[in-house]
């Protein structure tokens, strides 16, 4: 049996009146969110820390340094003493009447337990390979080639901070 749709009804003015100063202080705190913040005030090193903390060239720079150390560490490992070892072991029952394929009289049904094992270990040292003495010296080139480039990164965020501190103070004045 189908539901009756339900009858729509108006809003009442006793409704209205309820939510009326609501809307206002709603209507009101948006026009204040809208509003600027007053100025920040700031000392030349906290301007200086907020620049190159925020700055996303020197978070890249940072990560280049994290990732040319990385290439460094890993050519000089290629360089280093290598050290393999590898060990097996087993533990065996047979049962003799299985391995001759004849049932046995008079003697055991089982053989065993036979142990056995093999150890091996390999030791590796490159003596002349040219190619990974090139690749760490590249390595070591293009960390300092990083570093150098964070520093440039960084002194350049610092003068244009501190250019831009200066007019300020100055405009102020």
């Amino acid at each position: 049996m189908p539901r009756p749709a339900p009858k729509e009804q108006a809003a009442s003015p006793a409704r209205r009146r309820r939510w009326g100063p609501a809307l206002l202080c709603l209507g009101a705190a948006s026009l204040l969110a809208g509003a600027e913040p007053p100025p920040l005030t700031l000392t030349l090193a906290q301007a200086l820390r907020t620049a190159l903390e925020q700055n996303p060239d020197v978070h890249r720079s940072l990560l280049a340094i994290a990732q040319s150390q990385e290439d460094r560490r890993s050519a000089a490992a290629a360089l280093k003493p290598a050290v393999q070892a590898d060990a097996q072991g087993q533990r065996l029952r047979l049962n003799l009447d299985t391995e001759l394929g004849t049932a046995t009289r008079g003697g055991p049904e089982i053989a065993g337990p036979y142990t056995w094992g093999i150890a091996e270990v390999q030791a590796s040292v490159p003596v002349f390979d040219l190619t990974l003495w090139s690749r760490w010296k590249a390595a070591r080139h293009e960390e300092a080639t990083a570093e150098a480039r964070a520093k440039e990164v960084r002194e350049s965020i610092t003068a244009l901070v501190v250019g831009q501190y200066l007019r300020i103070q100055r405009s102020a004045a």
